[in-house]
């Protein structure tokens, strides 16, 4: 039983990694080998090598103390204490591989002993009656959480390295102008239903103002203190700072208004060919203009549509 469980959740692993694209796939392979350099050449200093194993032992111990399926396997198995040693060996085998081949056998024999130690530790009652997390102030919606749940790494990957960059000329700007303009473009695109059109109680134009005001300010905490890097690093060509400034917004707007203009409730938004010239506008210069009063344009269509719905909160 613990092996199947345990093929479970492996099968739910990897369909989850799956949904990743291929950019994230490779960013993940990336992060992981580079961790795996990372802990191979501390492990070669002998101060380090024991932090490195009792940040292990933490690390592991948290996770064991917080896993959401602890009643559940207490339930269904008659001994998860054998599906706990199993999951927490994968989980330092790495790190047991790399003791073994540095010759460092006591090590590789703690590394060994902590999955049994770290199951035995008992749950205590706060723990295990621990609510779920709220959802962070910082998301302005569930189309948000639902996206960063999918590409959130990818996109803290991408502001990581467009800060990084922050010396090169236009390097950072075209890094996060682009991430804004796709991300916009994949938030909206998926479906709501009617209850959660209606949870705030708002008419059809401030419903979208908030909608589209709460976005803007989300993604300008992330994306200003990047471009002000850009700028103290580049004077002379500081000014293209100012162009995410100035368009990203409008990108958001058009994502925004481009999805309910045509809502349907409980219904993926897959755009039109319209739509997707009008977003083209954002990378290619000259169809700017076209770009901009589309997006004026969608936003009279949305209120327009949206009093359909929102019709009883009118004032």
């Amino acid at each position: 039983m613990p092996l199947k469980i345990l093929q479970l959740k492996v099968k739910i692993l990897s369909r989850n990694l799956g949904e990743y694209v291929f950019f994230g796939k490779v960013l993940l392979l990336a992060l992981g080998a580079a961790g795996l350099y990372a802990v191979y050449v501390l492990t070669g200093l002998a101060p380090h090598r024991f932090v490195v194993a009792g940040f292990v032992a933490v690390v592991l111990l948290g996770l064991h103390l917080r896993r959401r399926d602890y009643a559940f396997c207490q339930r269904l198995l008659p001994h998860p204490f054998r599906l706990f040693v199993l999951e927490y060996f994968l989980g330092v085998a790495p790190f047991l591989v790399i003791a073994l081949l540095r010759g460092q056998f006591f090590l590789a024999l703690l590394y060994a002993a902590l999955p049994p130690l770290v199951a035995a530790v008992p749950r205590s009652s706060t723990v295990a009656r621990q609510r779920a997390l709220r959802l962070p102030a910082c998301f302005p919606d569930l189309d948000t959480v639902s996206f960063f749940r999918k590409a959130g790494l990818p996109v803290c990957c991408v502001l990581a390295l467009a800060a990084g960059l922050c010396f090169a000329p236009a390097v950072s700007v075209v890094l996060v102008y682009l991430l804004v303009l796709f991300s916009s473009g994949s938030i909206y695109s998926q479906g709501e239903s009617l209850t959660l059109l209606c949870l705030d109680g708002l008419p059809a134009r401030q419903f979208l103002r908030r909608k589209i005001g709460r976005q803007i300010r989300f993604w300008a905490v992330p994306v200003l203190p990047v471009l002000a890097l850009y700028a103290a690093f580049n004077w002379e060509t500081a000014w293209y700072a100012l162009i995410p400034v100035a368009l990203c917004p409008l990108q958001i707007v058009a994502a925004v208004c481009g999805k309910y203009r045509s809502y349907v409730p409980n219904q993926a938004f897959e755009g039109t060919a319209l739509q997707a010239f009008g977003m083209l506008g954002f990378i290619v210069p000259f169809l700017l203009p076209v770009s901009i009063a589309l997006a004026v344009v969608y936003y009279a269509d949305a209120v327009r549509h949206l009093k359909t719905y929102l019709y009883a909160y009118d004032r």
